[in-house]
């Protein structure tokens, strides 16, 4: 986690009320193109106060870390005078440092900022001592670096770095340098200035005190104020008017976040999930708070007053600021996607401000008293949010707000004889799914017209039907929602999820300065970069990862149970025991299974079985199916794994493959009949059985789940492709909310891509259009869904999970691909 002076915030915070009292009170500025949102309902929380008991007039928490110790300032409101305390919940409040405690570390780790005979004297308290600073901190980091910047008297001086006792100067001395934070590989972000009078340009300087700078939006002034684990920055920028906008810079090049309607925005902070926090000025002086993501931004905190300052955002995408009321009060505020809550001050006080927050949600800050002094607080935010709101009455004008959505053509719905004038059937509405995308076939029915609107937050439809017409249904699009680092125009993707929700993927392309090109999700930490290049990764449900960490060499990167192993394979399959099946070298006789740290060779060792072995797959026994290549290159499936192969022939033609195996030992591929027809096959008990071409040409099996249903693709005499499922010989079709029917006079056949299959029977395809773009879909019976994208074309899922999750990746307005999670409602 980036730590950022807390005192700091909490002073600038003072002087923006201040300005913000003097506004006018006329109604808030619209935040422009960030869109509304539905009413939160909103919690009180009352505050605990955490002062120390020294008489002094004023106290302030300015930090708190995530087991809940807090830091701050006692005496006078002052950036370098009073004294520090310290709290933790169990000793109360304790006078510890003759100057403030602006900062507290995770791993304990305090900064102090103070003043000492004119000189600005500040320190580092550890677990294991106290260490003396000759600059002023300015930030510090899990990993042990703290940064900052010292002046001379001729208002000059360099950026330094701290780092177990040894303090160094980075780069460009002398000048004017500014550190704002610094991330735990040691890359540091601020400003910088050749001499007092230069204009400060954003800056970036690396672990070995390197300094780049950052480009603006044609303009000279900027400043860079976070940076998060994978080296992503945010601050601001000014364009060629002047303008200060809002920035994220990503490999090197500015992200213009927006203005919002404003006059004027900038970034405060970046958490690891890529969600930026900001602030938007508007013409009539009053600020609001946003908090932007993948894009988009979305307002923060309560509606109506002067001002929403904002202040934190912790690594759940909550956010703390101050609320300035039309009369000048203020109150703290924390806000999230689902809840807002009013974080109180005592009976008898005149206000609060928050001013930080952990990641368990527990905010800092201070209440104001009447005599206008302040005493240090603490809030602590039940878990479980109240019930919500009933919903708000529909408006009718909101009937006719567009929604726009591409056609979707749907499976028909039996209606009776229409015989008479024309029948408006009911809306189509889908109550506790939020915002769900609806719509009916439109053109594609004689007879019938559709109508489309957004109603009180969610979509409807209805259809007037004419005699002899047939009405589509409404199909549900799922949403993603993106798991993956923010990474700017980069594509990357998620490879695998297990069945606790954890996903693996990696970038596209390497970021300098970033601490690898892989990274895990889960839905506690967010998305977090690895210490290495995965490619083609694997997670199961133990934990264990294990991904490609180079295209031209074959090593394997497997992190289990939090030791890394690297070995010298390919991978090509991992299972629950903690076994990845792999190659020596691509198309080399040579398998290895690899299992705690040794590798051992399964093909390849001259046993005369075959000339080559291809792997494919294997099960949690061990099991491992591949397609052996014999003399003259004929390739028939294989099993093996157990120090033994064996040949599982074909359906009398020349040639076989595989494609899946279960835990049962059930093998699935395809297989040649006598005149050379490849037909599905599911071999079981040893015996291949022949599941036929489905009405098609020619079929394959491509799935098989621990119930032995088979997922299998036909190919249709008219070029479609289309799927199947088969259970104990019942068949039945399956694909996107659209069907497989034949294909209609001049339109290209159907490409339906069948993916994958749970234990539930539920199953994972692509639909692909004529110019290549893919449209994923999941079939369950009785139900199906269509993936949506973040805006772009197209979308290529790769895994499902026992739970009914997909993730893979999906286009964004720009056509870079992101990682992408969608998740099936339950029954």
């Amino acid at each position: 986690m980036i730590r950022r002076t807390g005192v700091v915030l909490s002073l600038s915070l003072v002087a923006s009320i201040a300005t913000a009292t003097a506004a006018t009170t006329a109604a808030a500025a619209p935040i422009g193109a960030v869109p509304d949102r539905r009413p939160l309902a909103v919690e009180v929380v009352t505050a605990r106060d955490i002062a120390p008991a020294d008489g002094a007039l004023d106290t302030g928490a300015a930090s708190i870390n995530d087991l809940g110790q807090v830091v701050g300032w006692s005496g006078t409101d002052d950036q370098f005078s009073g004294t520090g305390f310290r709290w933790d919940g169990a000793t109360g409040p304790t006078v510890t440092a003759t100057g403030p405690l602006v900062d507290i570390a995770d791993n304990g780790s305090v900064l102090v900022r103070g003043t000492v005979g004119g000189l600005r004297e500040s320190a580092v308290l550890r677990p294991d001592g106290a260490y003396g600073l000759r600059f002023e901190p300015h930030g510090q980091s899990e990993s042990g670096w703290v940064v900052g910047y010292q002046r001379e008297g001729d208002d000059t001086g360099p950026v330094l770095s701290w780092q177990n006792t040894v303090t160094r100067a980075l780069a460009d001395v002398p000048g004017r340098g500014t550190a704002n934070a610094v991330n735990d590989a040691g890359l540091v972000v601020g400003s910088y200035q050749p001499t007092v009078t230069s204009i400060p340009r954003p800056s970036l300087w690396t672990a070995t005190g390197d300094r780049l700078d950052l480009p603006t939006f044609g303009g000279q002034r900027g400043v860079a104020v976070d940076v998060n684990t994978a080296g992503v920055i945010v601050g601001s920028a000014e364009d060629a008017a002047g303008v200060r906008h809002a920035a994220l810079w990503h490999d090197g090049q500015p992200v213009d976040l927006g203005l919002f309607g404003g006059t004027s925005s900038e970034a405060i902070e970046v958490n690891d999930a890529g969600q930026v926090l900001g602030s938007v000025l508007y013409a009539d002086g009053r600020r609001r708070g946003f908090r932007w993501q993948n894009g988009a931004g979305v307002p923060v905190g309560p509606t109506g007053g002067l001002d929403n300052l904002v202040t934190d955002l912790n690594e759940q995408g909550q956010v703390v600021g101050t609320h300035v009321a039309a009369d000048g009060s203020r109150q703290g505020f924390r806000w999230d996607d689902s809840r807002l809550v009013e974080l109180a001050f005592p009976p008898g006080a005149a206000g609060g401000e928050a001013v930080a927050l952990n990641d368990r949600g527990q905010v800092v800050g201070r209440t104001i008293t009447a005599q206008r002094t302040s005493r240090a607080a603490l809030w602590t935010i039940p878990d479980t949010p109240p019930p919500p709101l009933p919903p708000a009455p529909c408006p009718p004008s909101d009937k006719d707000v567009d929604f726009p959505l591409p056609p979707i053509t749907l499976p028909d719905i039996t209606l009776p004889d229409l015989t008479g004038p024309e029948i408006t059937l009911p809306e189509i509405t889908l109550p506790g799914i939020d915002r769900p995308e609806v719509t009916l076939s439109e053109g594609t029915v004689p007879g019938v017209a559709t109508r489309l609107w957004s109603r009180c937050g969610l979509a409807a439809a209805s259809a007037v039907v004419r005699p002899g017409a047939a009405v589509q249904q409404a199909a549900v699009v799922l949403r993603p929602a993106d798991i993956g680092p923010v990474l700017g125009p980069v594509p990357s993707l998620a490879t695998a999820m297990n069945d606790h929700g954890e996903a693996v993927g990696w970038r596209t392309s390497s970021q300098p300065f970033a601490t690898g090109d892989g990274f895990a999700w889960t839905p506690r930490t967010g998305p977090v970069v690895f210490g290495a290049t995965v490619t083609k990764g694997f997670v199961n449900n133990a934990g264990q990862i294990a991904g490609r960490t180079s295209l031209d060499v074959a090593t394997t990167w497997i992190r289990q149970d939090g030791v890394v192993f690297v070995a010298a394979i390919t991978p090509v399959a991992q299972n629950e025991r903690g076994q990845v099946l792999g190659v020596a070298q691509p198309f080399d006789n040579l398998v290895y299974l690899w299992e705690n740290g040794t590798l051992r060779l399964i093909a390849g060792d001259q046993s005369g079985f075959a000339l080559r072995v291809v792997p494919i797959g294997l099960n949690d026994v061990g099991q491992v199916i591949g397609t052996a290549f014999f003399e003259e290159g004929r390739p028939h499936g294989a099993l093996g794994g157990n120090g033994t192969w064996v040949d599982l022939g074909t359906l009398g033609g020349p040639t076989s493959n595989t494609r899946d195996i279960n835990e049962r030992g059930s093998i699935v591929g395809g297989a040649d009949i006598p005149d050379g027809t490849r037909h599905a096959y599911l071999r079981r008990d040893g015996q291949l059985i022949d599941l036929g071409t489905f009405g098609g040409v020619s079929s394959e099996a491509v799935r098989v789940n621990d119930r032995d249903e088979v997922l299998v693709e036909a190919v249709f005499a008219d070029g479609s492709r289309r799927g199947f499922l088969w259970q104990a010989g019942t068949v039945t079709p399956v694909g996107p909310p659209a069907g497989s029917g034949p294909s209609e006079p001049g339109v290209p056949p159907a490409q339906d891509r069948m993916i994958d299959l749970n234990d539930s029977g539920q199953v994972l395809g692509i639909r692909v259009d004529p110019d290549g773009t893919g449209h994923g879909f999941v079939w369950s019976t009785g139900a199906s869904y269509l993936l949506a994208t973040f805006g772009g074309a197209g979308n290529d899922p790769v895994d499902l999970t026992d739970n009914g999750q997909v993730v893979g990746s999906a286009a964004r307005f720009d056509d870079t691909d992101r990682p992408a999670l969608w998740t099936i409602p339950r029954p």
